[in-house]
């Protein structure tokens, strides 16, 4: 987390990549749901985000 202080507002673009072997047909609703938490957890982090120009963190 500490790197992402660091690199996170330098980034110009962060796009996701959603690939998986796994059939569970509500691996991505569990993957969103626990970027949420995380989200919620720690706001310096998720506003760090925010500030990214191109971010796509939706599948």
């Amino acid at each position: 987390m500490r790197g992402d202080l660091l690199f996170l507002p330098l980034v110009g673009r962060l796009w996701r990549m959603a690939l998986s072997d796994d059939a569970d047909p509500a691996l991505g609703e569990k993957i969103r749901a626990m970027h949420a938490e995380k989200m919620a957890g720690d706001p310096e982090w998720a506003a760090l985000l925010a500030t990214i120009p191109d971010l796509q963190l939706q599948s």
